[in-house]
């Protein structure tokens, strides 16, 4: 889906607003609990990255025994030259004490043609290990293998999750915006169903949300808090059979935006074809919110029926669900992280 157009989301809120002090009483508690000389401990996942000076790989090392190489020199490229490189390297770092457990290797786009003899059965006098794929990205693939026969082989498989969002939109009379797909499973019994889509890499929970509903709607929304989270295992075979976290979040429609008072103005709730992602998405509308289950025909007692039911609650009562609250990160970095309570 393109991510051109603009849109937007009520940012973090305030710890003041969540902890139920002010930011500068905050700052003083911090400043009060940790040593006034000393920053706080910092957690490193690389130990140390360099460039290997007789083969030219560059690689880093991790606190788990682990050496992964992230890249071939330029001008090495034919397999037999590459291979020789990475036995070099794997040796000195047994021999040094560097590499006791995993070693990775990355290979890009031009260098595929090394995976069919890497992945083989390495002859013991090359010192390499025997590797295995552990995940692929559009431009590289991953290999390891484990070097130590006295310890148990302890590198995590790939990302067991994929991280999807569902979006109830409200507007001012709390009808909510239901859409049904152009193609899909969905789209095979004409569902009336929340908009819904995939998290992408380094993208927050709400920003996904408010995006999706911009990106096939053309409703420009903010966020207001999570309202439940699913788990379901076993999804599609194309993702890998991969577990599923699915994030229901409330957005509220932008009254001021222009685009959206157009919209909110017609009285059968019906969005214009113009407004819609052609390719995602075949209706849209608004609906009362007293209609969920009815519209969207789910079983009754069902995982989105039970959600609908919470949704009815939450614009009834204004409880449940989870705010979203953006905390230094601490011991991970300088950079702020988002909690959800």
């Amino acid at each position: 889906m393109s991510r051109g157009a603009p849109v937007s989301s009520s940012g973090p809120k305030s710890i003041s607003n969540t902890l139920g002090m002010t930011d500068d009483a905050v700052s003083n508690h911090e400043a009060d609990n940790k040593p006034k000389s000393e920053p706080a401990p910092r957690i490193r996942w690389i130990r140390n990255a360099a460039v290997d000076q007789e083969t030219g790989l560059s690689y880093h090392t991790d606190h788990y025994g682990g050496v992964a190489v992230d890249r071939f020199p330029d001008n090495l490229m034919d397999a037999s030259s590459c291979i020789d490189a990475l036995s070099k390297l794997c040796s000195r770092c047994k021999r040094e004490g560097i590499l006791t457990g995993a070693f990775w290797v990355r290979t890009e786009e031009e260098r595929y043609h090394l995976l069919p003899l890497l992945l083989k059965e390495q002859p013991a006098s090359n010192g390499l290990p025997h590797f295995r794929f552990h995940h692929a990205d559009p431009t590289y693939a991953e290999i390891v293998g484990w070097t130590n026969p006295n310890r148990e082989d302890r590198v995590p498989h790939q990302a067991s999750h994929t991280v999807g969002v569902g979006a109830i939109v409200l507007d001012k009379t709390n009808r909510v915006l239901l859409v049904q797909e152009a193609t899909g499973p969905a789209a095979s019994i004409k569902l009336w169903k929340l908009v819904t889509g995939l998290v992408e890499a380094g993208e927050e929970i709400e920003d996904a949300a408010v995006r999706e509903v911009h990106e096939e709607t053309g409703i420009t929304a903010t966020f207001e808090r999570v309202l439940a989270v699913r788990h379901s295992h076993k999804g599609t075979a194309e993702l890998g059979n991969r577990s599923d976290l699915f994030w229901v979040c409330i957005l509220r429609v932008d009254e001021d935006n222009d685009a959206n008072k157009v919209v909110l103005n017609l009285p059968d709730g019906e969005l214009p074809r113009s407004y819609l992602q052609a390719s995602e998405i075949k209706e849209a509308r608004f609906v009362p919110y007293q209609q969920l289950h009815e519209i969207t025909g789910v079983p009754e007692g069902s995982v989105m029926w039970c959600i609908y039911k919470q949704a009815q609650r939450y614009i009834q009562t204004g409880e449940g669900g989870l705010k979203s609250v953006l905390v230094p990160s601490g011991n991970l970095g300088p950079q702020l992280t988002h909690i959800y309570y």
